[in-house]
This record gives structure tokens, C-alpha cells and sequence, in this order.
């Protein structure tokens, strides 16, 4: 601020974007006369606060418009300067805190906790803390230098503890840059909470350019910005109101001018055209009365909070404001610049994207493509049924979110018009325009993103495409194992998710006791279900046998379809699609296309153009893995080999437009030198990646009995232990927590890999501080040993379960699948890896994951349970039960209560759970059954020293489970009132 050039930069920004508020970090100077501040502000109506420099570096000037922020108070200490008062605009309270964090870890932290002292002095209030953080959250916000992940911890933990929400930047992915653009963070941030965003919920914040500063400014914006109109949407919680529901009777049984002689999909649509209409009239009504209830109920709750401010309420004002604010809650969940450009723009973008650029291509033709038979293919053409749509209405779920009609699906009134308006795509093989239109919504990719290319389009289809598409992909379900090869294991019964990463680390262990370089290439298709060629589809369907009439309705989804783009909820004009499946409608067509690239690679290995693995007489060549759309090729290692296998993508690619994505494609090796990996990557323009590696979300070819392998798991766990929610929380909502989402973020990993001791018990501590309120840095007390709340309802706990029991339970699954899946690919990977047709022999002289597996069964040894005892051989020997289950099929569940029943037995009577009370009132009683209450006298015997004994209430006799639950004079009133 020192040099006027700088001054004049800032006024000039101060005015072209019309600022209420200024915040300045390294003023580098003493603020001591306003017509400094006036000369960065450059209008008249200011006031300002300043914290001065230290010698030449650091200060803090925070400017603000006099007639919009009325100031109250203000503090500034190390790191920042905080402004509180009333924003006039709407009479809300609002604090601004301008940091500039200093250097260091502990003047971080001490920073951090003064911070968190403003914000809980005024926790109604909305706040924005901004500025230069000198911190980033993660090594991707940092490049050219190194992580302070002792810094970084303390800002991440701040930001969650206070429970702030760090704004999206646009415009830049970095804020600071050095002289030499070797080293760029993003250290400048707007940190904002629920309070901020409920008034200003459109508040979007973008990056500046840079120009006489290393660091770039950063711009909040609250203003509203008019995208043109919604469309309509039908809402849920409408169908409850009774009036609402009878209006929808009236309109749709009304008889319409003109339609006699339409069809019956084009009389769904003017129906529901009418219908729409009645809805918007009636929704515009509703939401004028709501406006006005809204206001009533904010004046009455700011009543009362006017009257505590000058003298305390009495309980009945309390109970008041409480009903007042969870009816207004109630009220409010039913509740660039030029925006035309920027909808161009977008439609421009995916217009393009979604055109078909090469309507003629190659076609495969080939003799090994799998077909259904002739029987299979008459019952795909059968008619429609009743049943059948019903069940697709059923399937779509009535809380989805709507397409561009607007309506979900919970709609009994419509049921007969809808199975006419399906029975007419029947017969004509095609859907009207309107009724096959859909939008696209964009969720980012990435934090912060900076173009287009950086969301993800998610299709949002009508009701009538959604059924449809549903009934063609509940038939196309029941024959798609006839067609889909057997290394594709997803969209089959019977297949897994988790066969790929154990084939995988299956076949790593075996080169590497073989002594066999292997080449493992990880492919990644770009937008597979957006560019998927039309004709490839119906030329791969001809081949596997399916009909005329199928194929044709395959087409008549596709073929017709308009899409508009979602811009801030506003629609562009819309555009026809060319290419693509639209992911929502159904994801089989594209599975059944990419069937055709299973046989482009098995003829390339048949005539060894791509040599595959061959493991020996037991399964032919294993050159491919493949889940949905996640496909890993693995072969010999040589350059030879790996530029086979791209000629055959890319000539893949030519024929189906599905696109081999090479820079998000990754090359590894098994007993190959790191060098000569990088050097093959770098002519095949891919990544490179070194073993381990993840497959599928799960690490392969790695030592998972090292705890450190587990680390992403553990963090997971943090994650979703933050403070802010253990303080949020009941103890019942805590339970559940533990129980529902903590005890299942595990699981994907626990039903491959065994945790070791040390991560189990780490876990388990993670789980247990938080159900009693603590976290991993803050310990609570325990009122009860952690065995006795886990434990099954049955025995006197919780039923929470142990992780060491879920862990168990699912590994011995595969000793299941391994009895009943004998010619499933995995079965036969796994018995040629390991040289033997019997898997379950392996167990002391087999290596890898699955010797890991098979040890499962000692461990239950050990525990007396003889896994072989529950598995038998059904009556004939035509297949096996489970003896632990009603259905005789094996479940995780079952095994997992035994195995808890056995080490967790139990020690109380059965706990009671009464259904019609909060959890937390059932867990109150448990721990009273267990004198397990933070009375006085029990926090006597924890250690805790307190001045009296005696009971805070009554002061007569000390306090402990008795005199708390019975002889307390006030309890003694709230029994005669209970019992009256």
C-alpha cells in the first residue's frame, strides 16, 4: 500500500466492482489518517479498521461502506482483524474477520483458536473469515513446494471443528505465485458458515487476475443474477397436502378438447401439459401464503429475542420461540454477467460434445461373438405388461429427481394412461420429441473448477423415457449372461466387483514367484456412455441375435432425444443428440457394445497380436479384466506387446467411438526395472504407475498386513469423525452412526483383505470416542467398556458389532462363492495361480491374497467355530447350504453374530429397546440399568474432584442413581405429574 500505484490499482477495482466490503493483507504500513483509507476506497461513505504494521512487513486494513454495515464491535490480534455489526440490507448480524496468517505452527494454532473464539462468541450470526491463510488443505491446492502437513492438519481441523464451509473458487486454481511461476498456492480463501449461506445462499467467489502483487484478489459476490426461467418441478412434499392431491384428481380426470385423435403417448404428454399448468397456478398461490407465514414467524421469533435481550424469558417464551423455529424450518424446507452468453456458451460446448462427427465407421464383424438364442430373442419382443411397467415405476423411486416434465413418480392417478402411453412405443418404436427431451445438470470434478471440462454432466430423463428405458433393461438383465463375456464382472448375477482386484493380486503374485515380467495396463475410456456410436451398437446387437423389433426400440430411446443444459437451474435451448447411451437411461446398451471390444481383443489374441498370460491347461490365455467400465489388460512384458495392444484400441475406437482416454490411462510392471516402466509409458503416452496400485477403489498387489496400507481407510474414518458432528450429535444419532455408516466404510476393503490387529483396534478407538462425544485428539469419558456397547442387543449391548467380526464374516464368503461359483473365471485364475485344482488344499503352501483368505478359516478355528460344519452338501449333491441361515444362503450377517456371540458373550440381560422413543431416551435407561449416569458420585469415583456432593438441584442428599431417578423432590414432582 506503500507506493501510489498500488493505491490506485485498488481503487480501481474498489469501484468497477462496486464493494460493500475491502479487506487488505499486508499493508506493510501505519494506518493513521482517513484519507489514506480514501485513497485505495475512493468513496466518501467509509469506515474502516486497521491493525498496523510491524516494521515493514505484515498489517491488516479492513474498509467497509458506512450505510450498508453498521459496526458494533471490533477486535484485531495477531493474524487478523475482526469487524462485527448489523448488515442494514436485511437487519442480519454479520461478522467479517480478515486474516493474515502468520508464519509458523504455533502462531498458526494460536491463530486458529482465537478465530474460533470469534465466531462461537455470536454462533447465530453469519460470518465470512477471508483472507491469506499462508496454509492449503492438500498437496493438489500446492505445486513446486513441499506440504506442511503439520500446518496443513491445524487449518483442516479449524475448518471442521467451527464448521465452515471454504467457498469454490472460480477463475484460477492458485492465488500466490512467485516471481519465477516456479511455485504457486492456493492460500487466499473465503471461509463462510450456514448462517452466511442461508442469507446469501447464491454467493459465489472468483479469482482476479494478478497484477501488481504475488498474490491474486479474490472477489465475493452475493448479487443475484437472473439466468431466465425454472422449470417446473413437482415436489414430494406436495403429494401430503390433501388439497393438493384432490386438484390433481380433478385436472387429470377432465376431458380435453382434441385429443380423440392423438395417440396415446401424445395424450400422456397433453395431459400432463394440463396438468403442469393447474400445478403452477396452485404452487404460485401456495408459495404467496408461505411467504407470508415465513415473515409472520421470523418477526414473532425476533420478538421474543428483542425481549431476552433486556431482561430473561420465562419458560413458556422458551417453549414459544422453540415451536416458532421448527415451524419456520418446516416452512423453508418446502421451500457472468451477461446470463445469455454464458447459456450460449454452454450449449455451444456440449452441442458439439454430443454430435456425431463420424457417422460412417469401420464395422466389426466377427465369428466368436456370443448369441442369444432363438427362444430368448421371441421373449424380448413379447409385449409389454402391465406388471412390467408397474414394476419399472416402482424401480425409478419416487424421491429422484425429476427430468424436464417435472414429475416424479409417485403418481396412482396416472398409472392407465402411462401403460397406454408404453404400449404405443410398442407398436411404433419411436418416443414423441417432447416426452424424450432431458436436461443435463453439471456437478464439478474437481475443487475449484475452471471450465466446462471440469463437470460432470449428469442426464436428468422424464418419466415416460424412464420407464421405458427401465422395462427394456429389466428384459435385457435376464440374457445379458448369454452374451457378455465372463471377464466382465459387473450388471450378472453372480459376479462380483471384487473378482477383478483378486484376479489381479493373484496374478501379481504368481509372476513374481514365476519369475515372469508382466505388462498390466489400466485403460481408461473417455465418456464412455456419451460417445458410443449408434450404429456400432446396432451392429453388435444384430451379431449377438438379438431381433429387429428389440433393436429398433433400442434406437427409438436414443434416436429422438433433446437435450437442454442446466445453467443455475435456467435451461439453454436445446440440442439433438447423435451419439451416447445417456447414462440414466440404461447402461446395458453400452456393456453389450463394449462386448464387441471383448472380441476385438480375444481375436488379437488368438492370432498373438496381443500375447496375454498363459497360466496353464486348467483356463485358456487371461489377457483382460473388465468391470462396467473399468477394463486392466495384462500380458508379456515388451514394447512389441504394449504397442499391439494400443493399435487394437485404437482401432476399437475407430469402429465404436469410444475413446481411449491415454493421459488418464497408467502402464505397470511386475519385475521390471522402474526405468524401463517409465520409459515404455513415455512412448505409449500413458502414466505411469508403480506396484501397488488401486484397482477398482482397492489397492492391489501390495503387503496389506502393514498397517500403513491402511491409512486411506483410517483417514476415511477421521473424515467422518469431526468434531463438529460428535457435538451436533445425540448419543443416539452417535449410535447409530456408529453402527450404520462407520461400521460399513470399511467394508469394500474388509471383503477382500484381512486388517490387521492394530488397525482393527485403532478403528474400533476411533468409533468408541466418538459415540462418547470425543475424537481422536479430544477424549471423553467411557462410561461403559467398549465390548459391553458393541456387544448384540441379545447380550445386553448396543448391537453395534465389532469390525473384527464384520472382517472375518466377509472373507469367509469367498469360501461360499468358492463351493457354489466352480466355473466362475475368478475360481479358475485363482486354482491355476496357485497350480491346483483345489483351491481350499492351498492354505500352507499358496501365497498372495487368497492364502490370506483361506487363513480366515484358522482364525475361526481358534475361536471354536468349524466354518466346513455350517457348509453342506444338499440332498443329491446338487449344490451346497448354509446351515447358520433360514434360507440355507450363506449371509455375512449370520456369521458375524456368531463370531460376536462367541467373543463378546454375553454380560447383562437382554437389552429392551422401546420403538416408540429417540434412541437416545433407549440409551439413557440402558446406561441407568448399568449405574452408568454422570452423577457426582460416580465422577468421584472416575477421579474428578468437586466441591460438594450434593445434588445441584435440591441440594439435600448427594447425588447418585438412586436420588437422581427417585428420591430427588423434583423427580418425585415429575412422577405424580407422569402418573396424573
Amino acid at each position: 500500500m506503500g507506493k501510489e500505484v498500488k493505491r490506485n490499482w485498488i481503487k480501481e477495482a474498489t469501484l468497477s466492482h462496486k464493494l460493500s466490503f475491502l479487506c487488505l493483507q499486508e499493508t506493510k504500513m501505519a494506518i493513521n489518517s482517513v484519507g489514506l483509507v480514501h485513497s485505495v476506497w475512493g468513496k466518501s461513505n467509509l469506515e474502516y479498521v486497521a491493525l498496523d504494521s510491524i516494521g515493514n512487513s505484515s498489517g491488516i486494513l479492513t474498509v467497509w461502506d458506512g450505510d450498508l454495515f453498521q459496526l458494533q464491535n471490533s477486535n484485531k490480534m495477531e493474524g487478523y482483524v475482526k469487524v462485527f455489526g448489523l448488515w442494514r440490507g436485511n437487519n442480519s448480524k454479520l461478522g467479517v474477520i480478515n486474516v493474515y496468517a502468520p508464519q509458523g505452527v504455533t502462531r498458526k494454532k494460536a491463530l486458529s483458536e482465537n478465530i474460533a473464539k470469534e465466531l462461537q462468541s455470536e454462533p447465530e450470526a453469519a460470518w465470512v473469515v477471508c483472507g491469506d491463510f499462508n496454509e492449503v488443505h492438500c498437496t493438489d491446492e500446492r505445486r513446486g513446494s513441499a506440504l506442511d502437513s503439520r500446518g496443513t492438519k491445524i487449518f483442516n481441523d479449524f475448518i471442521v471443528t467451527v464448521g465452515l464451509t471454504d467457498l469454490r473458487l472460480g477463475g484460477r486454481r492458485f492465488t500466490w505465485m512467485n516471481a519465477d511461476c516456479s511455485k504457486l498456492s492456493k492460500l487466499d480463501r473465503f471461509l463462510i458458515n450456514q448462517n452466511f449461506l442461508d442469507g446469501w445462499p447464491l454467493s459465489n467467489a472468483l479469482v482476479l487476475p494478478r497484477v501488481l502483487s504475488d498474490h491474486c484478489p479474490i472477489l465475493l459476490d452475493t448479487k443475484v443474477v437472473d439466468f431466465g426461467l425454472t422449470p417446473f418441478k413437482l415436489y414430494n412434499s406436495w403429494l401430503k397436502l390433501p388439497d393438493f392431491v384432490a386438484l390433481v384428481k380433478e385436472r387429470w380426470n377432465e376431458e380435453l378438447p382434441g385429443i380423440s385423435n392423438l395417440s396415446q403417448i401424445d395424450v400422456l404428454s397433453r395431459k400432463l401439459r394440463h396438468l403442469k399448468t393447474h400445478i403452477k397456478r396452485w404452487s404460485a398461490d401456495l408459495r404467496n401464503k408461505m411467504d407470508a407465514e415465513v415473515t409472520e414467524l421470523k418477526s414473532k421469533i425476533c420478538a421474543i429475542d428483542l425481549l431476552a435481550e433486556v431482561s430473561p424469558i420465562d419458560d413458556s417464551l422458551v417453549k414459544e420461540r422453540a415451536e416458532l423455529r421448527i415451524k419456520l424450518n418446516e416452512h423453508l424446507e418446502m421451500k457472468e454477467t451477461a446470463p445469455e452468453k454464458i447459456k450460449n456458451e454452454v450449449w455451444d460446448f456440449f452441442d458439439k460434445k454430443f454430435a456425431e462427427h463420424h457417422p460412417i465407421r469401420p464395422v466389426i464383424s466377427s465369428p466368436l461373438f456370443k448369441k442369444i438364442t432363438a427362444s430368448q430373442r421371441e421373449w424380448l419382443e413379447t409385449p409389454f405388461s402391465e406388471q412390467e411397467v408397474k414394476k419399472a415405476v416402482w424401480n425409478c423411486g419416487y424421491n429422484k429427481a425429476p427430468g424436464p416434465d417435472g414429475f416424479t413418480l409417485e403418481f396412482d392417478v396416472v398409472g392407465k394412461d402411462f401403460c397406454e402411453a408404453v404400449k404405443h412405443f410398442e407398436t411404433q418404436q419411436k418416443i414423441n420429441p417432447r416426452s424424450n427431451a432431458s436436461f443435463i445438470t453439471l456437478i464439478p470434478k474437481i475443487n475449484d473448477p475452471l471450465s466446462l471440462a471440469d463437470y460432470r454432466p449428469i442426464n436428468l430423463i422424464g418419466c415416460v423415457n424412464k420407464v421405458i428405458s427401465k422395462v427394456l433393461a429389466e428384459r435385457l438383465k435376464v440374457v445379458l449372461d448369454s452374451v457378455i463375456s465372463n471377464t466382465q464382472t459387473a450388471f450378472v448375477k453372480g459376479r462380483s466387483i471384487l473378482d477383478g482386484p483378486l484376479m489381479v493380486n493373484e496374478l501379481i503374485s504368481w509372476a513374481k514367484k514365476s519369475r515372469k515380467k508382466l505388462l498390466l495396463f489400466k485403460v481408461d475410456f473417455a465418456k464412455a456412455f456419451d460417445t458410443l456410436n449408434w450404429n456400432f451398437l446396432d451392429n453388435t446387437l444384430s451379431q449377438m441375435g438379438f431381433g429387429d423389433k428389440w433393436r429398433a426400440w433400442m434406437q427409438g430411446v436414443m434416436c429422438t432425444a433433446k437435450i437442454s443444459v442446466l445453467v443455475n437451474g435456467s435451461p439453454t435451448k436445446e440440442f439433438t443428440l447423435g451419439k451416447g447411451t445417456r447414462r440414466p437411461t440404461c447402461a446395458f446398451p453400452v456393456y453389450t457394445g463394449r462386448g464387441g471390444a471383448h472380441h476385438s481383443y480375444e481375436r488379437s489374441s488368438t492370432r498373438k497380436i496381443f500375447k496375454g498370460v498363459w497360466l496353464n491347461n486348467l483356463l485358456d490365455e487371461v489377457s483382460i479384466f473388465q468391470f462396467a467400465n473399468d477394463a486392466i489388460f495384462v500380458g508379456d512384458w515388451s514394447y512389441q506387446n504394449a504397442n499391439n495392444l494400443l493399435r487394437v484400441l485404437k482401432c476399437f475406437e475407430a469402429c465404436s467411438g469410444l475413446k481411449i482416454n491415454l493421459s488418464k490411462s497408467s502402464l505397470s510392471g511386475v519385475l521390471v526395472p522402474k526405468e524401463e516402466v517409465k520409459n515404455l509409458a513415455r512412448r505409449l503416452s500413458c502414466k505411469e504407475e508403480s506396484i501397488p496400485f488401486n484397482y477398482l477403489g482397492l489397492p492391489v498387489g501390495g503387503n496389506m498386513n502393514l498397517s500403513k496400507n491402511w491409512q486411506p481407510l483410517i483417514g476415511k474414518f477421521k473424515a467422518k469423525l469431526s468434531d463438529w458432528k460428535a457435538r451436533t450429535l445425540s448419543i443416539g444419532g452417535r449410535c447409530c452412526l456408529c453402527k450404520s455408516m462407520m461400521g460399513a466404510l470399511g467394508t469394500y476393503l474388509f471383503s477382500l483383505y484381512k486388517a490387521p490387529k492394530k488397525v482393527i483396534n485403532l478403528l474400533e478407538g476411533l468409533r468408541r470416542n466418538f459415540f462418547w462425544g470425543g475424537t481422536d485428539e479430544k477424549k471423553k469419558i467411557c462410561w461403559i467398556k467398549w465390548d459391553d456397547v458393541i456387544r448384540d442387543k441379545q447380550c445386553g449391548g448396543l448391537g453395534i458389532g465389532s469390525l473384527r467380526a464384520l472382517n472375518l464374516a466377509l472373507l469367509a464368503k469367498w469360501r461360499w462363492r468358492e463351493k457354489t461359483e466352480t466355473e466362475a473365471i475368478w475360481n479358475k485364475v485363482v486354482r491355476c495361480c496357485n497350480e491346483s485344482t483345489r483351491i481350499t488344499g492351498l492354505a500352507s503352501t499358496g501365497r498372495g491374497t487368497w492364502n490370506t483368505i483361506l487363513g480366515v478359516e484358522k482364525d475361526l478355528e481358534e475361536m471354536g467355530i468349524n466354518l466346513s460344519s455350517f457348509l453342506k452338501r444338499k440332498d443329491g449333491g446338487s449344490g451346497w447350504i448354509w446351515e447358520l441361515d433360514q434360507n440355507k444362503t450363506f449371509t455375512v450377517r449370520s456369521l458375524r453374530r456368531l463370531i460376536d456371540g462367541i467373543n463378546l458373550p454375553a454380560a447383562y440381560t437382554e437389552t429392551d429397546w422401546n420403538r416408540w422413543v429417540p434412541n437416545k431416551t433407549n440409551i439413557l435407561m440402558w446406561r441407568t440399568l448399568h449405574n452408568r449416569l454422570p452423577t457426582r458420585d460416580n465422577l468421584l469415583k472416575r477421579g474428578i474432584s468437586l466441591p460438594t456432593l450434593n445434588c445441584p438441584i435440591c441440594h439435600a442428599s448427594p447425588e447418585c442413581l438412586d436420588h437422581v431417578m427417585i428420591s430427588c423432590s423434583n423427580t418425585q414432582v415429575l412422577h405424580a405429574l407422569l402418573a396424573n
